[in-house]
């Protein structure tokens, strides 16, 4: 596992100097510490315990060992009575700060995956726009609805919400923890990456979970995920690697884990006004 991890850092870095060379220098970021800081201060040091950050927003990092290895995964747990959930996507790719400026959102994730031509891949829909028909094995793969800003995941995808303009639907894979509690993941083919994962906790709470400085396999995350505190009740890997990357900004912190790339498609998340 090492000599793989050793060369995902390897090519993590040509593709920084690359993206360097385009101009993109001052917003990628290796897979290194964050830069976690609250608004007009110095850097502050990453929570142990849930930290409100806005009402229906909390943040925790959990720190963890994995044999002798220490890792770290970012955690975000909204409120789905007072946060709202959007899918977004352009064919001109956009780097995901400069896609939390236009959304205005508190919370900006990288999502589903997307063809080299920016297209997305798996059934993906926002209204009544069809943007994908191919459908992922429905075994491994999850789908995902966002209807009147509320998340949902789906056992399967039947024609009339395929037709109702109100939802916004995508496909990722694979569960790491499935719907029915089950595995999502059987063997550990011991490819690291950095990760971003969509959950839902038993109580019904969304948690939007991202690993960033310690690549991880997914067989190894699912595990994590089993044995720690999150309470989770299904886990679905989104977009990983190079693409993974998380932006939250309010009035009094922001956080941002900049993707190596820029990205067509975003899921974002706004803490609704009082009232």
């Amino acid at each position: 596992m090492k000599s793989n991890q050793a060369r995902i850092v390897s090519k993590t870095a040509t593709v920084a100097v690359l993206l360097c060379l385009l101009g993109f220098s001052c917003q990628v970021r290796q897979p290194r510490p964050r830069t976690v800081s609250t608004a007009g201060g110095a850097p502050q040091p990453a929570p142990l315990a849930w930290t409100p950050l806005i009402k229906g927003i909390e943040r925790r990092v959990l720190t963890q060992h994995l044999g002798d290895h220490p890792f770290e995964l970012t955690v975000y747990r909204l409120d789905p009575s007072l946060v709202q959930a959007t899918l977004s996507y352009q064919e001109a790719s956009e780097r995901l700060d400069l896609w939390q400026q236009k959304l205005r959102a508190h919370l900006v994730i990288n999502g589903s995956y997307f063809t080299e031509a920016h297209e997305p891949t798996g059934y993906f829909k926002i209204g009544d726009q069809v943007y994908s028909e191919k459908m992922y094995d429905a075994q491994s793969s999850g789908t995902v609805a966002i209807k009147s800003g509320r998340i949902s995941f789906l056992d399967t995808l039947k024609a009339n919400t395929k037709k109702d303009a109100a939802t916004s639907i995508f496909q990722s894979f694979p569960y790491l923890i499935k719907p029915d509690g089950s595995d999502g993941v059987d063997v550990d083919s011991e490819k690291v990456a950095r990760r971003t994962i969509l959950a839902q906790d038993k109580q019904k709470r969304i948690l939007v979970i991202l690993l960033d400085k310690t690549p991880l396999s997914l067989f190894q995350l699912m595990h994590i995920l089993r044995e720690s505190d999150l309470d989770v009740a299904l886990a679905l890997n989104l977009d990983g690697g190079p693409s993974s990357g998380l932006v939250y900004h309010d009035d009094s912190f922001e956080e941002s884990i900049i993707p190596l790339l820029p990205l067509p498609i975003v899921l974002s998340f706004t803490a609704l006004a009082p009232g």
